[in-house]
């Protein structure tokens, strides 16, 4: 007992520390300048502001990333396991694609990102001829669809920064 409390009182301040490093170098800071960065934050900052029209409350605010179903089974997946429709999702490949078509297909603001993995030097390169991970008609479809589609040598100035 007096060892779980004492645990928890200094990781209390190990996460005031964080939180206090991530609000003094602002937001994103692995990112790029630039209009996914800018796409991405202003989405959050729109459902986050209490009181704006865009406002989704803390319960509400899911956000999905490559869910271990795929294709069509993703926003099944999803729904079973959350039992709701997030309001942002992340994908890097066509088997993506259904989950990001749910989440935007949905009402209110909605956020749905394709992370195109061109840079074998720092990690995978997914593209439309890829072996593994193909991404093709994701990337035909983010622009009709209003989807941020992040190039990871552009928009990352870093792919793991804590290393």
């Amino acid at each position: 007992m007096n060892r779980m409390r004492l645990r928890s009182w200094h990781v209390t301040p190990v996460l005031f520390l964080l939180a206090n490093i991530a609000l003094a170098v602002g937001p994103l800071p692995s990112w790029n300048e630039g209009a996914t960065r800018f796409a991405t934050v202003k989405f959050v900052s729109s459902v986050t502001e209490e009181g704006g029209p865009d406002f989704v409350p803390v319960v509400e605010r899911i956000a999905v990333f490559e869910f271990i179903d795929d294709k069509a089974g993703k926003p099944e997946g999803i729904h079973r396991s959350i039992g709701r429709r997030p309001i942002a999702a992340f994908g890097n490949s066509d088997g993506d694609f259904e989950m990001l078509e749910w989440t935007t297909s949905g009402p209110g603001k909605r956020l749905s990102v394709i992370i195109h993995h061109i840079e074998p030097e720092r990690e995978w390169a997914y593209d439309r001829k890829s072996p593994v991970g193909r991404l093709d008609r994701a990337i035909d479809e983010a622009p009709k669809r209003g989807w941020v589609l992040m190039d990871m040598k552009e928009d990352w100035n870093a792919i793991y920064p804590l290393k």
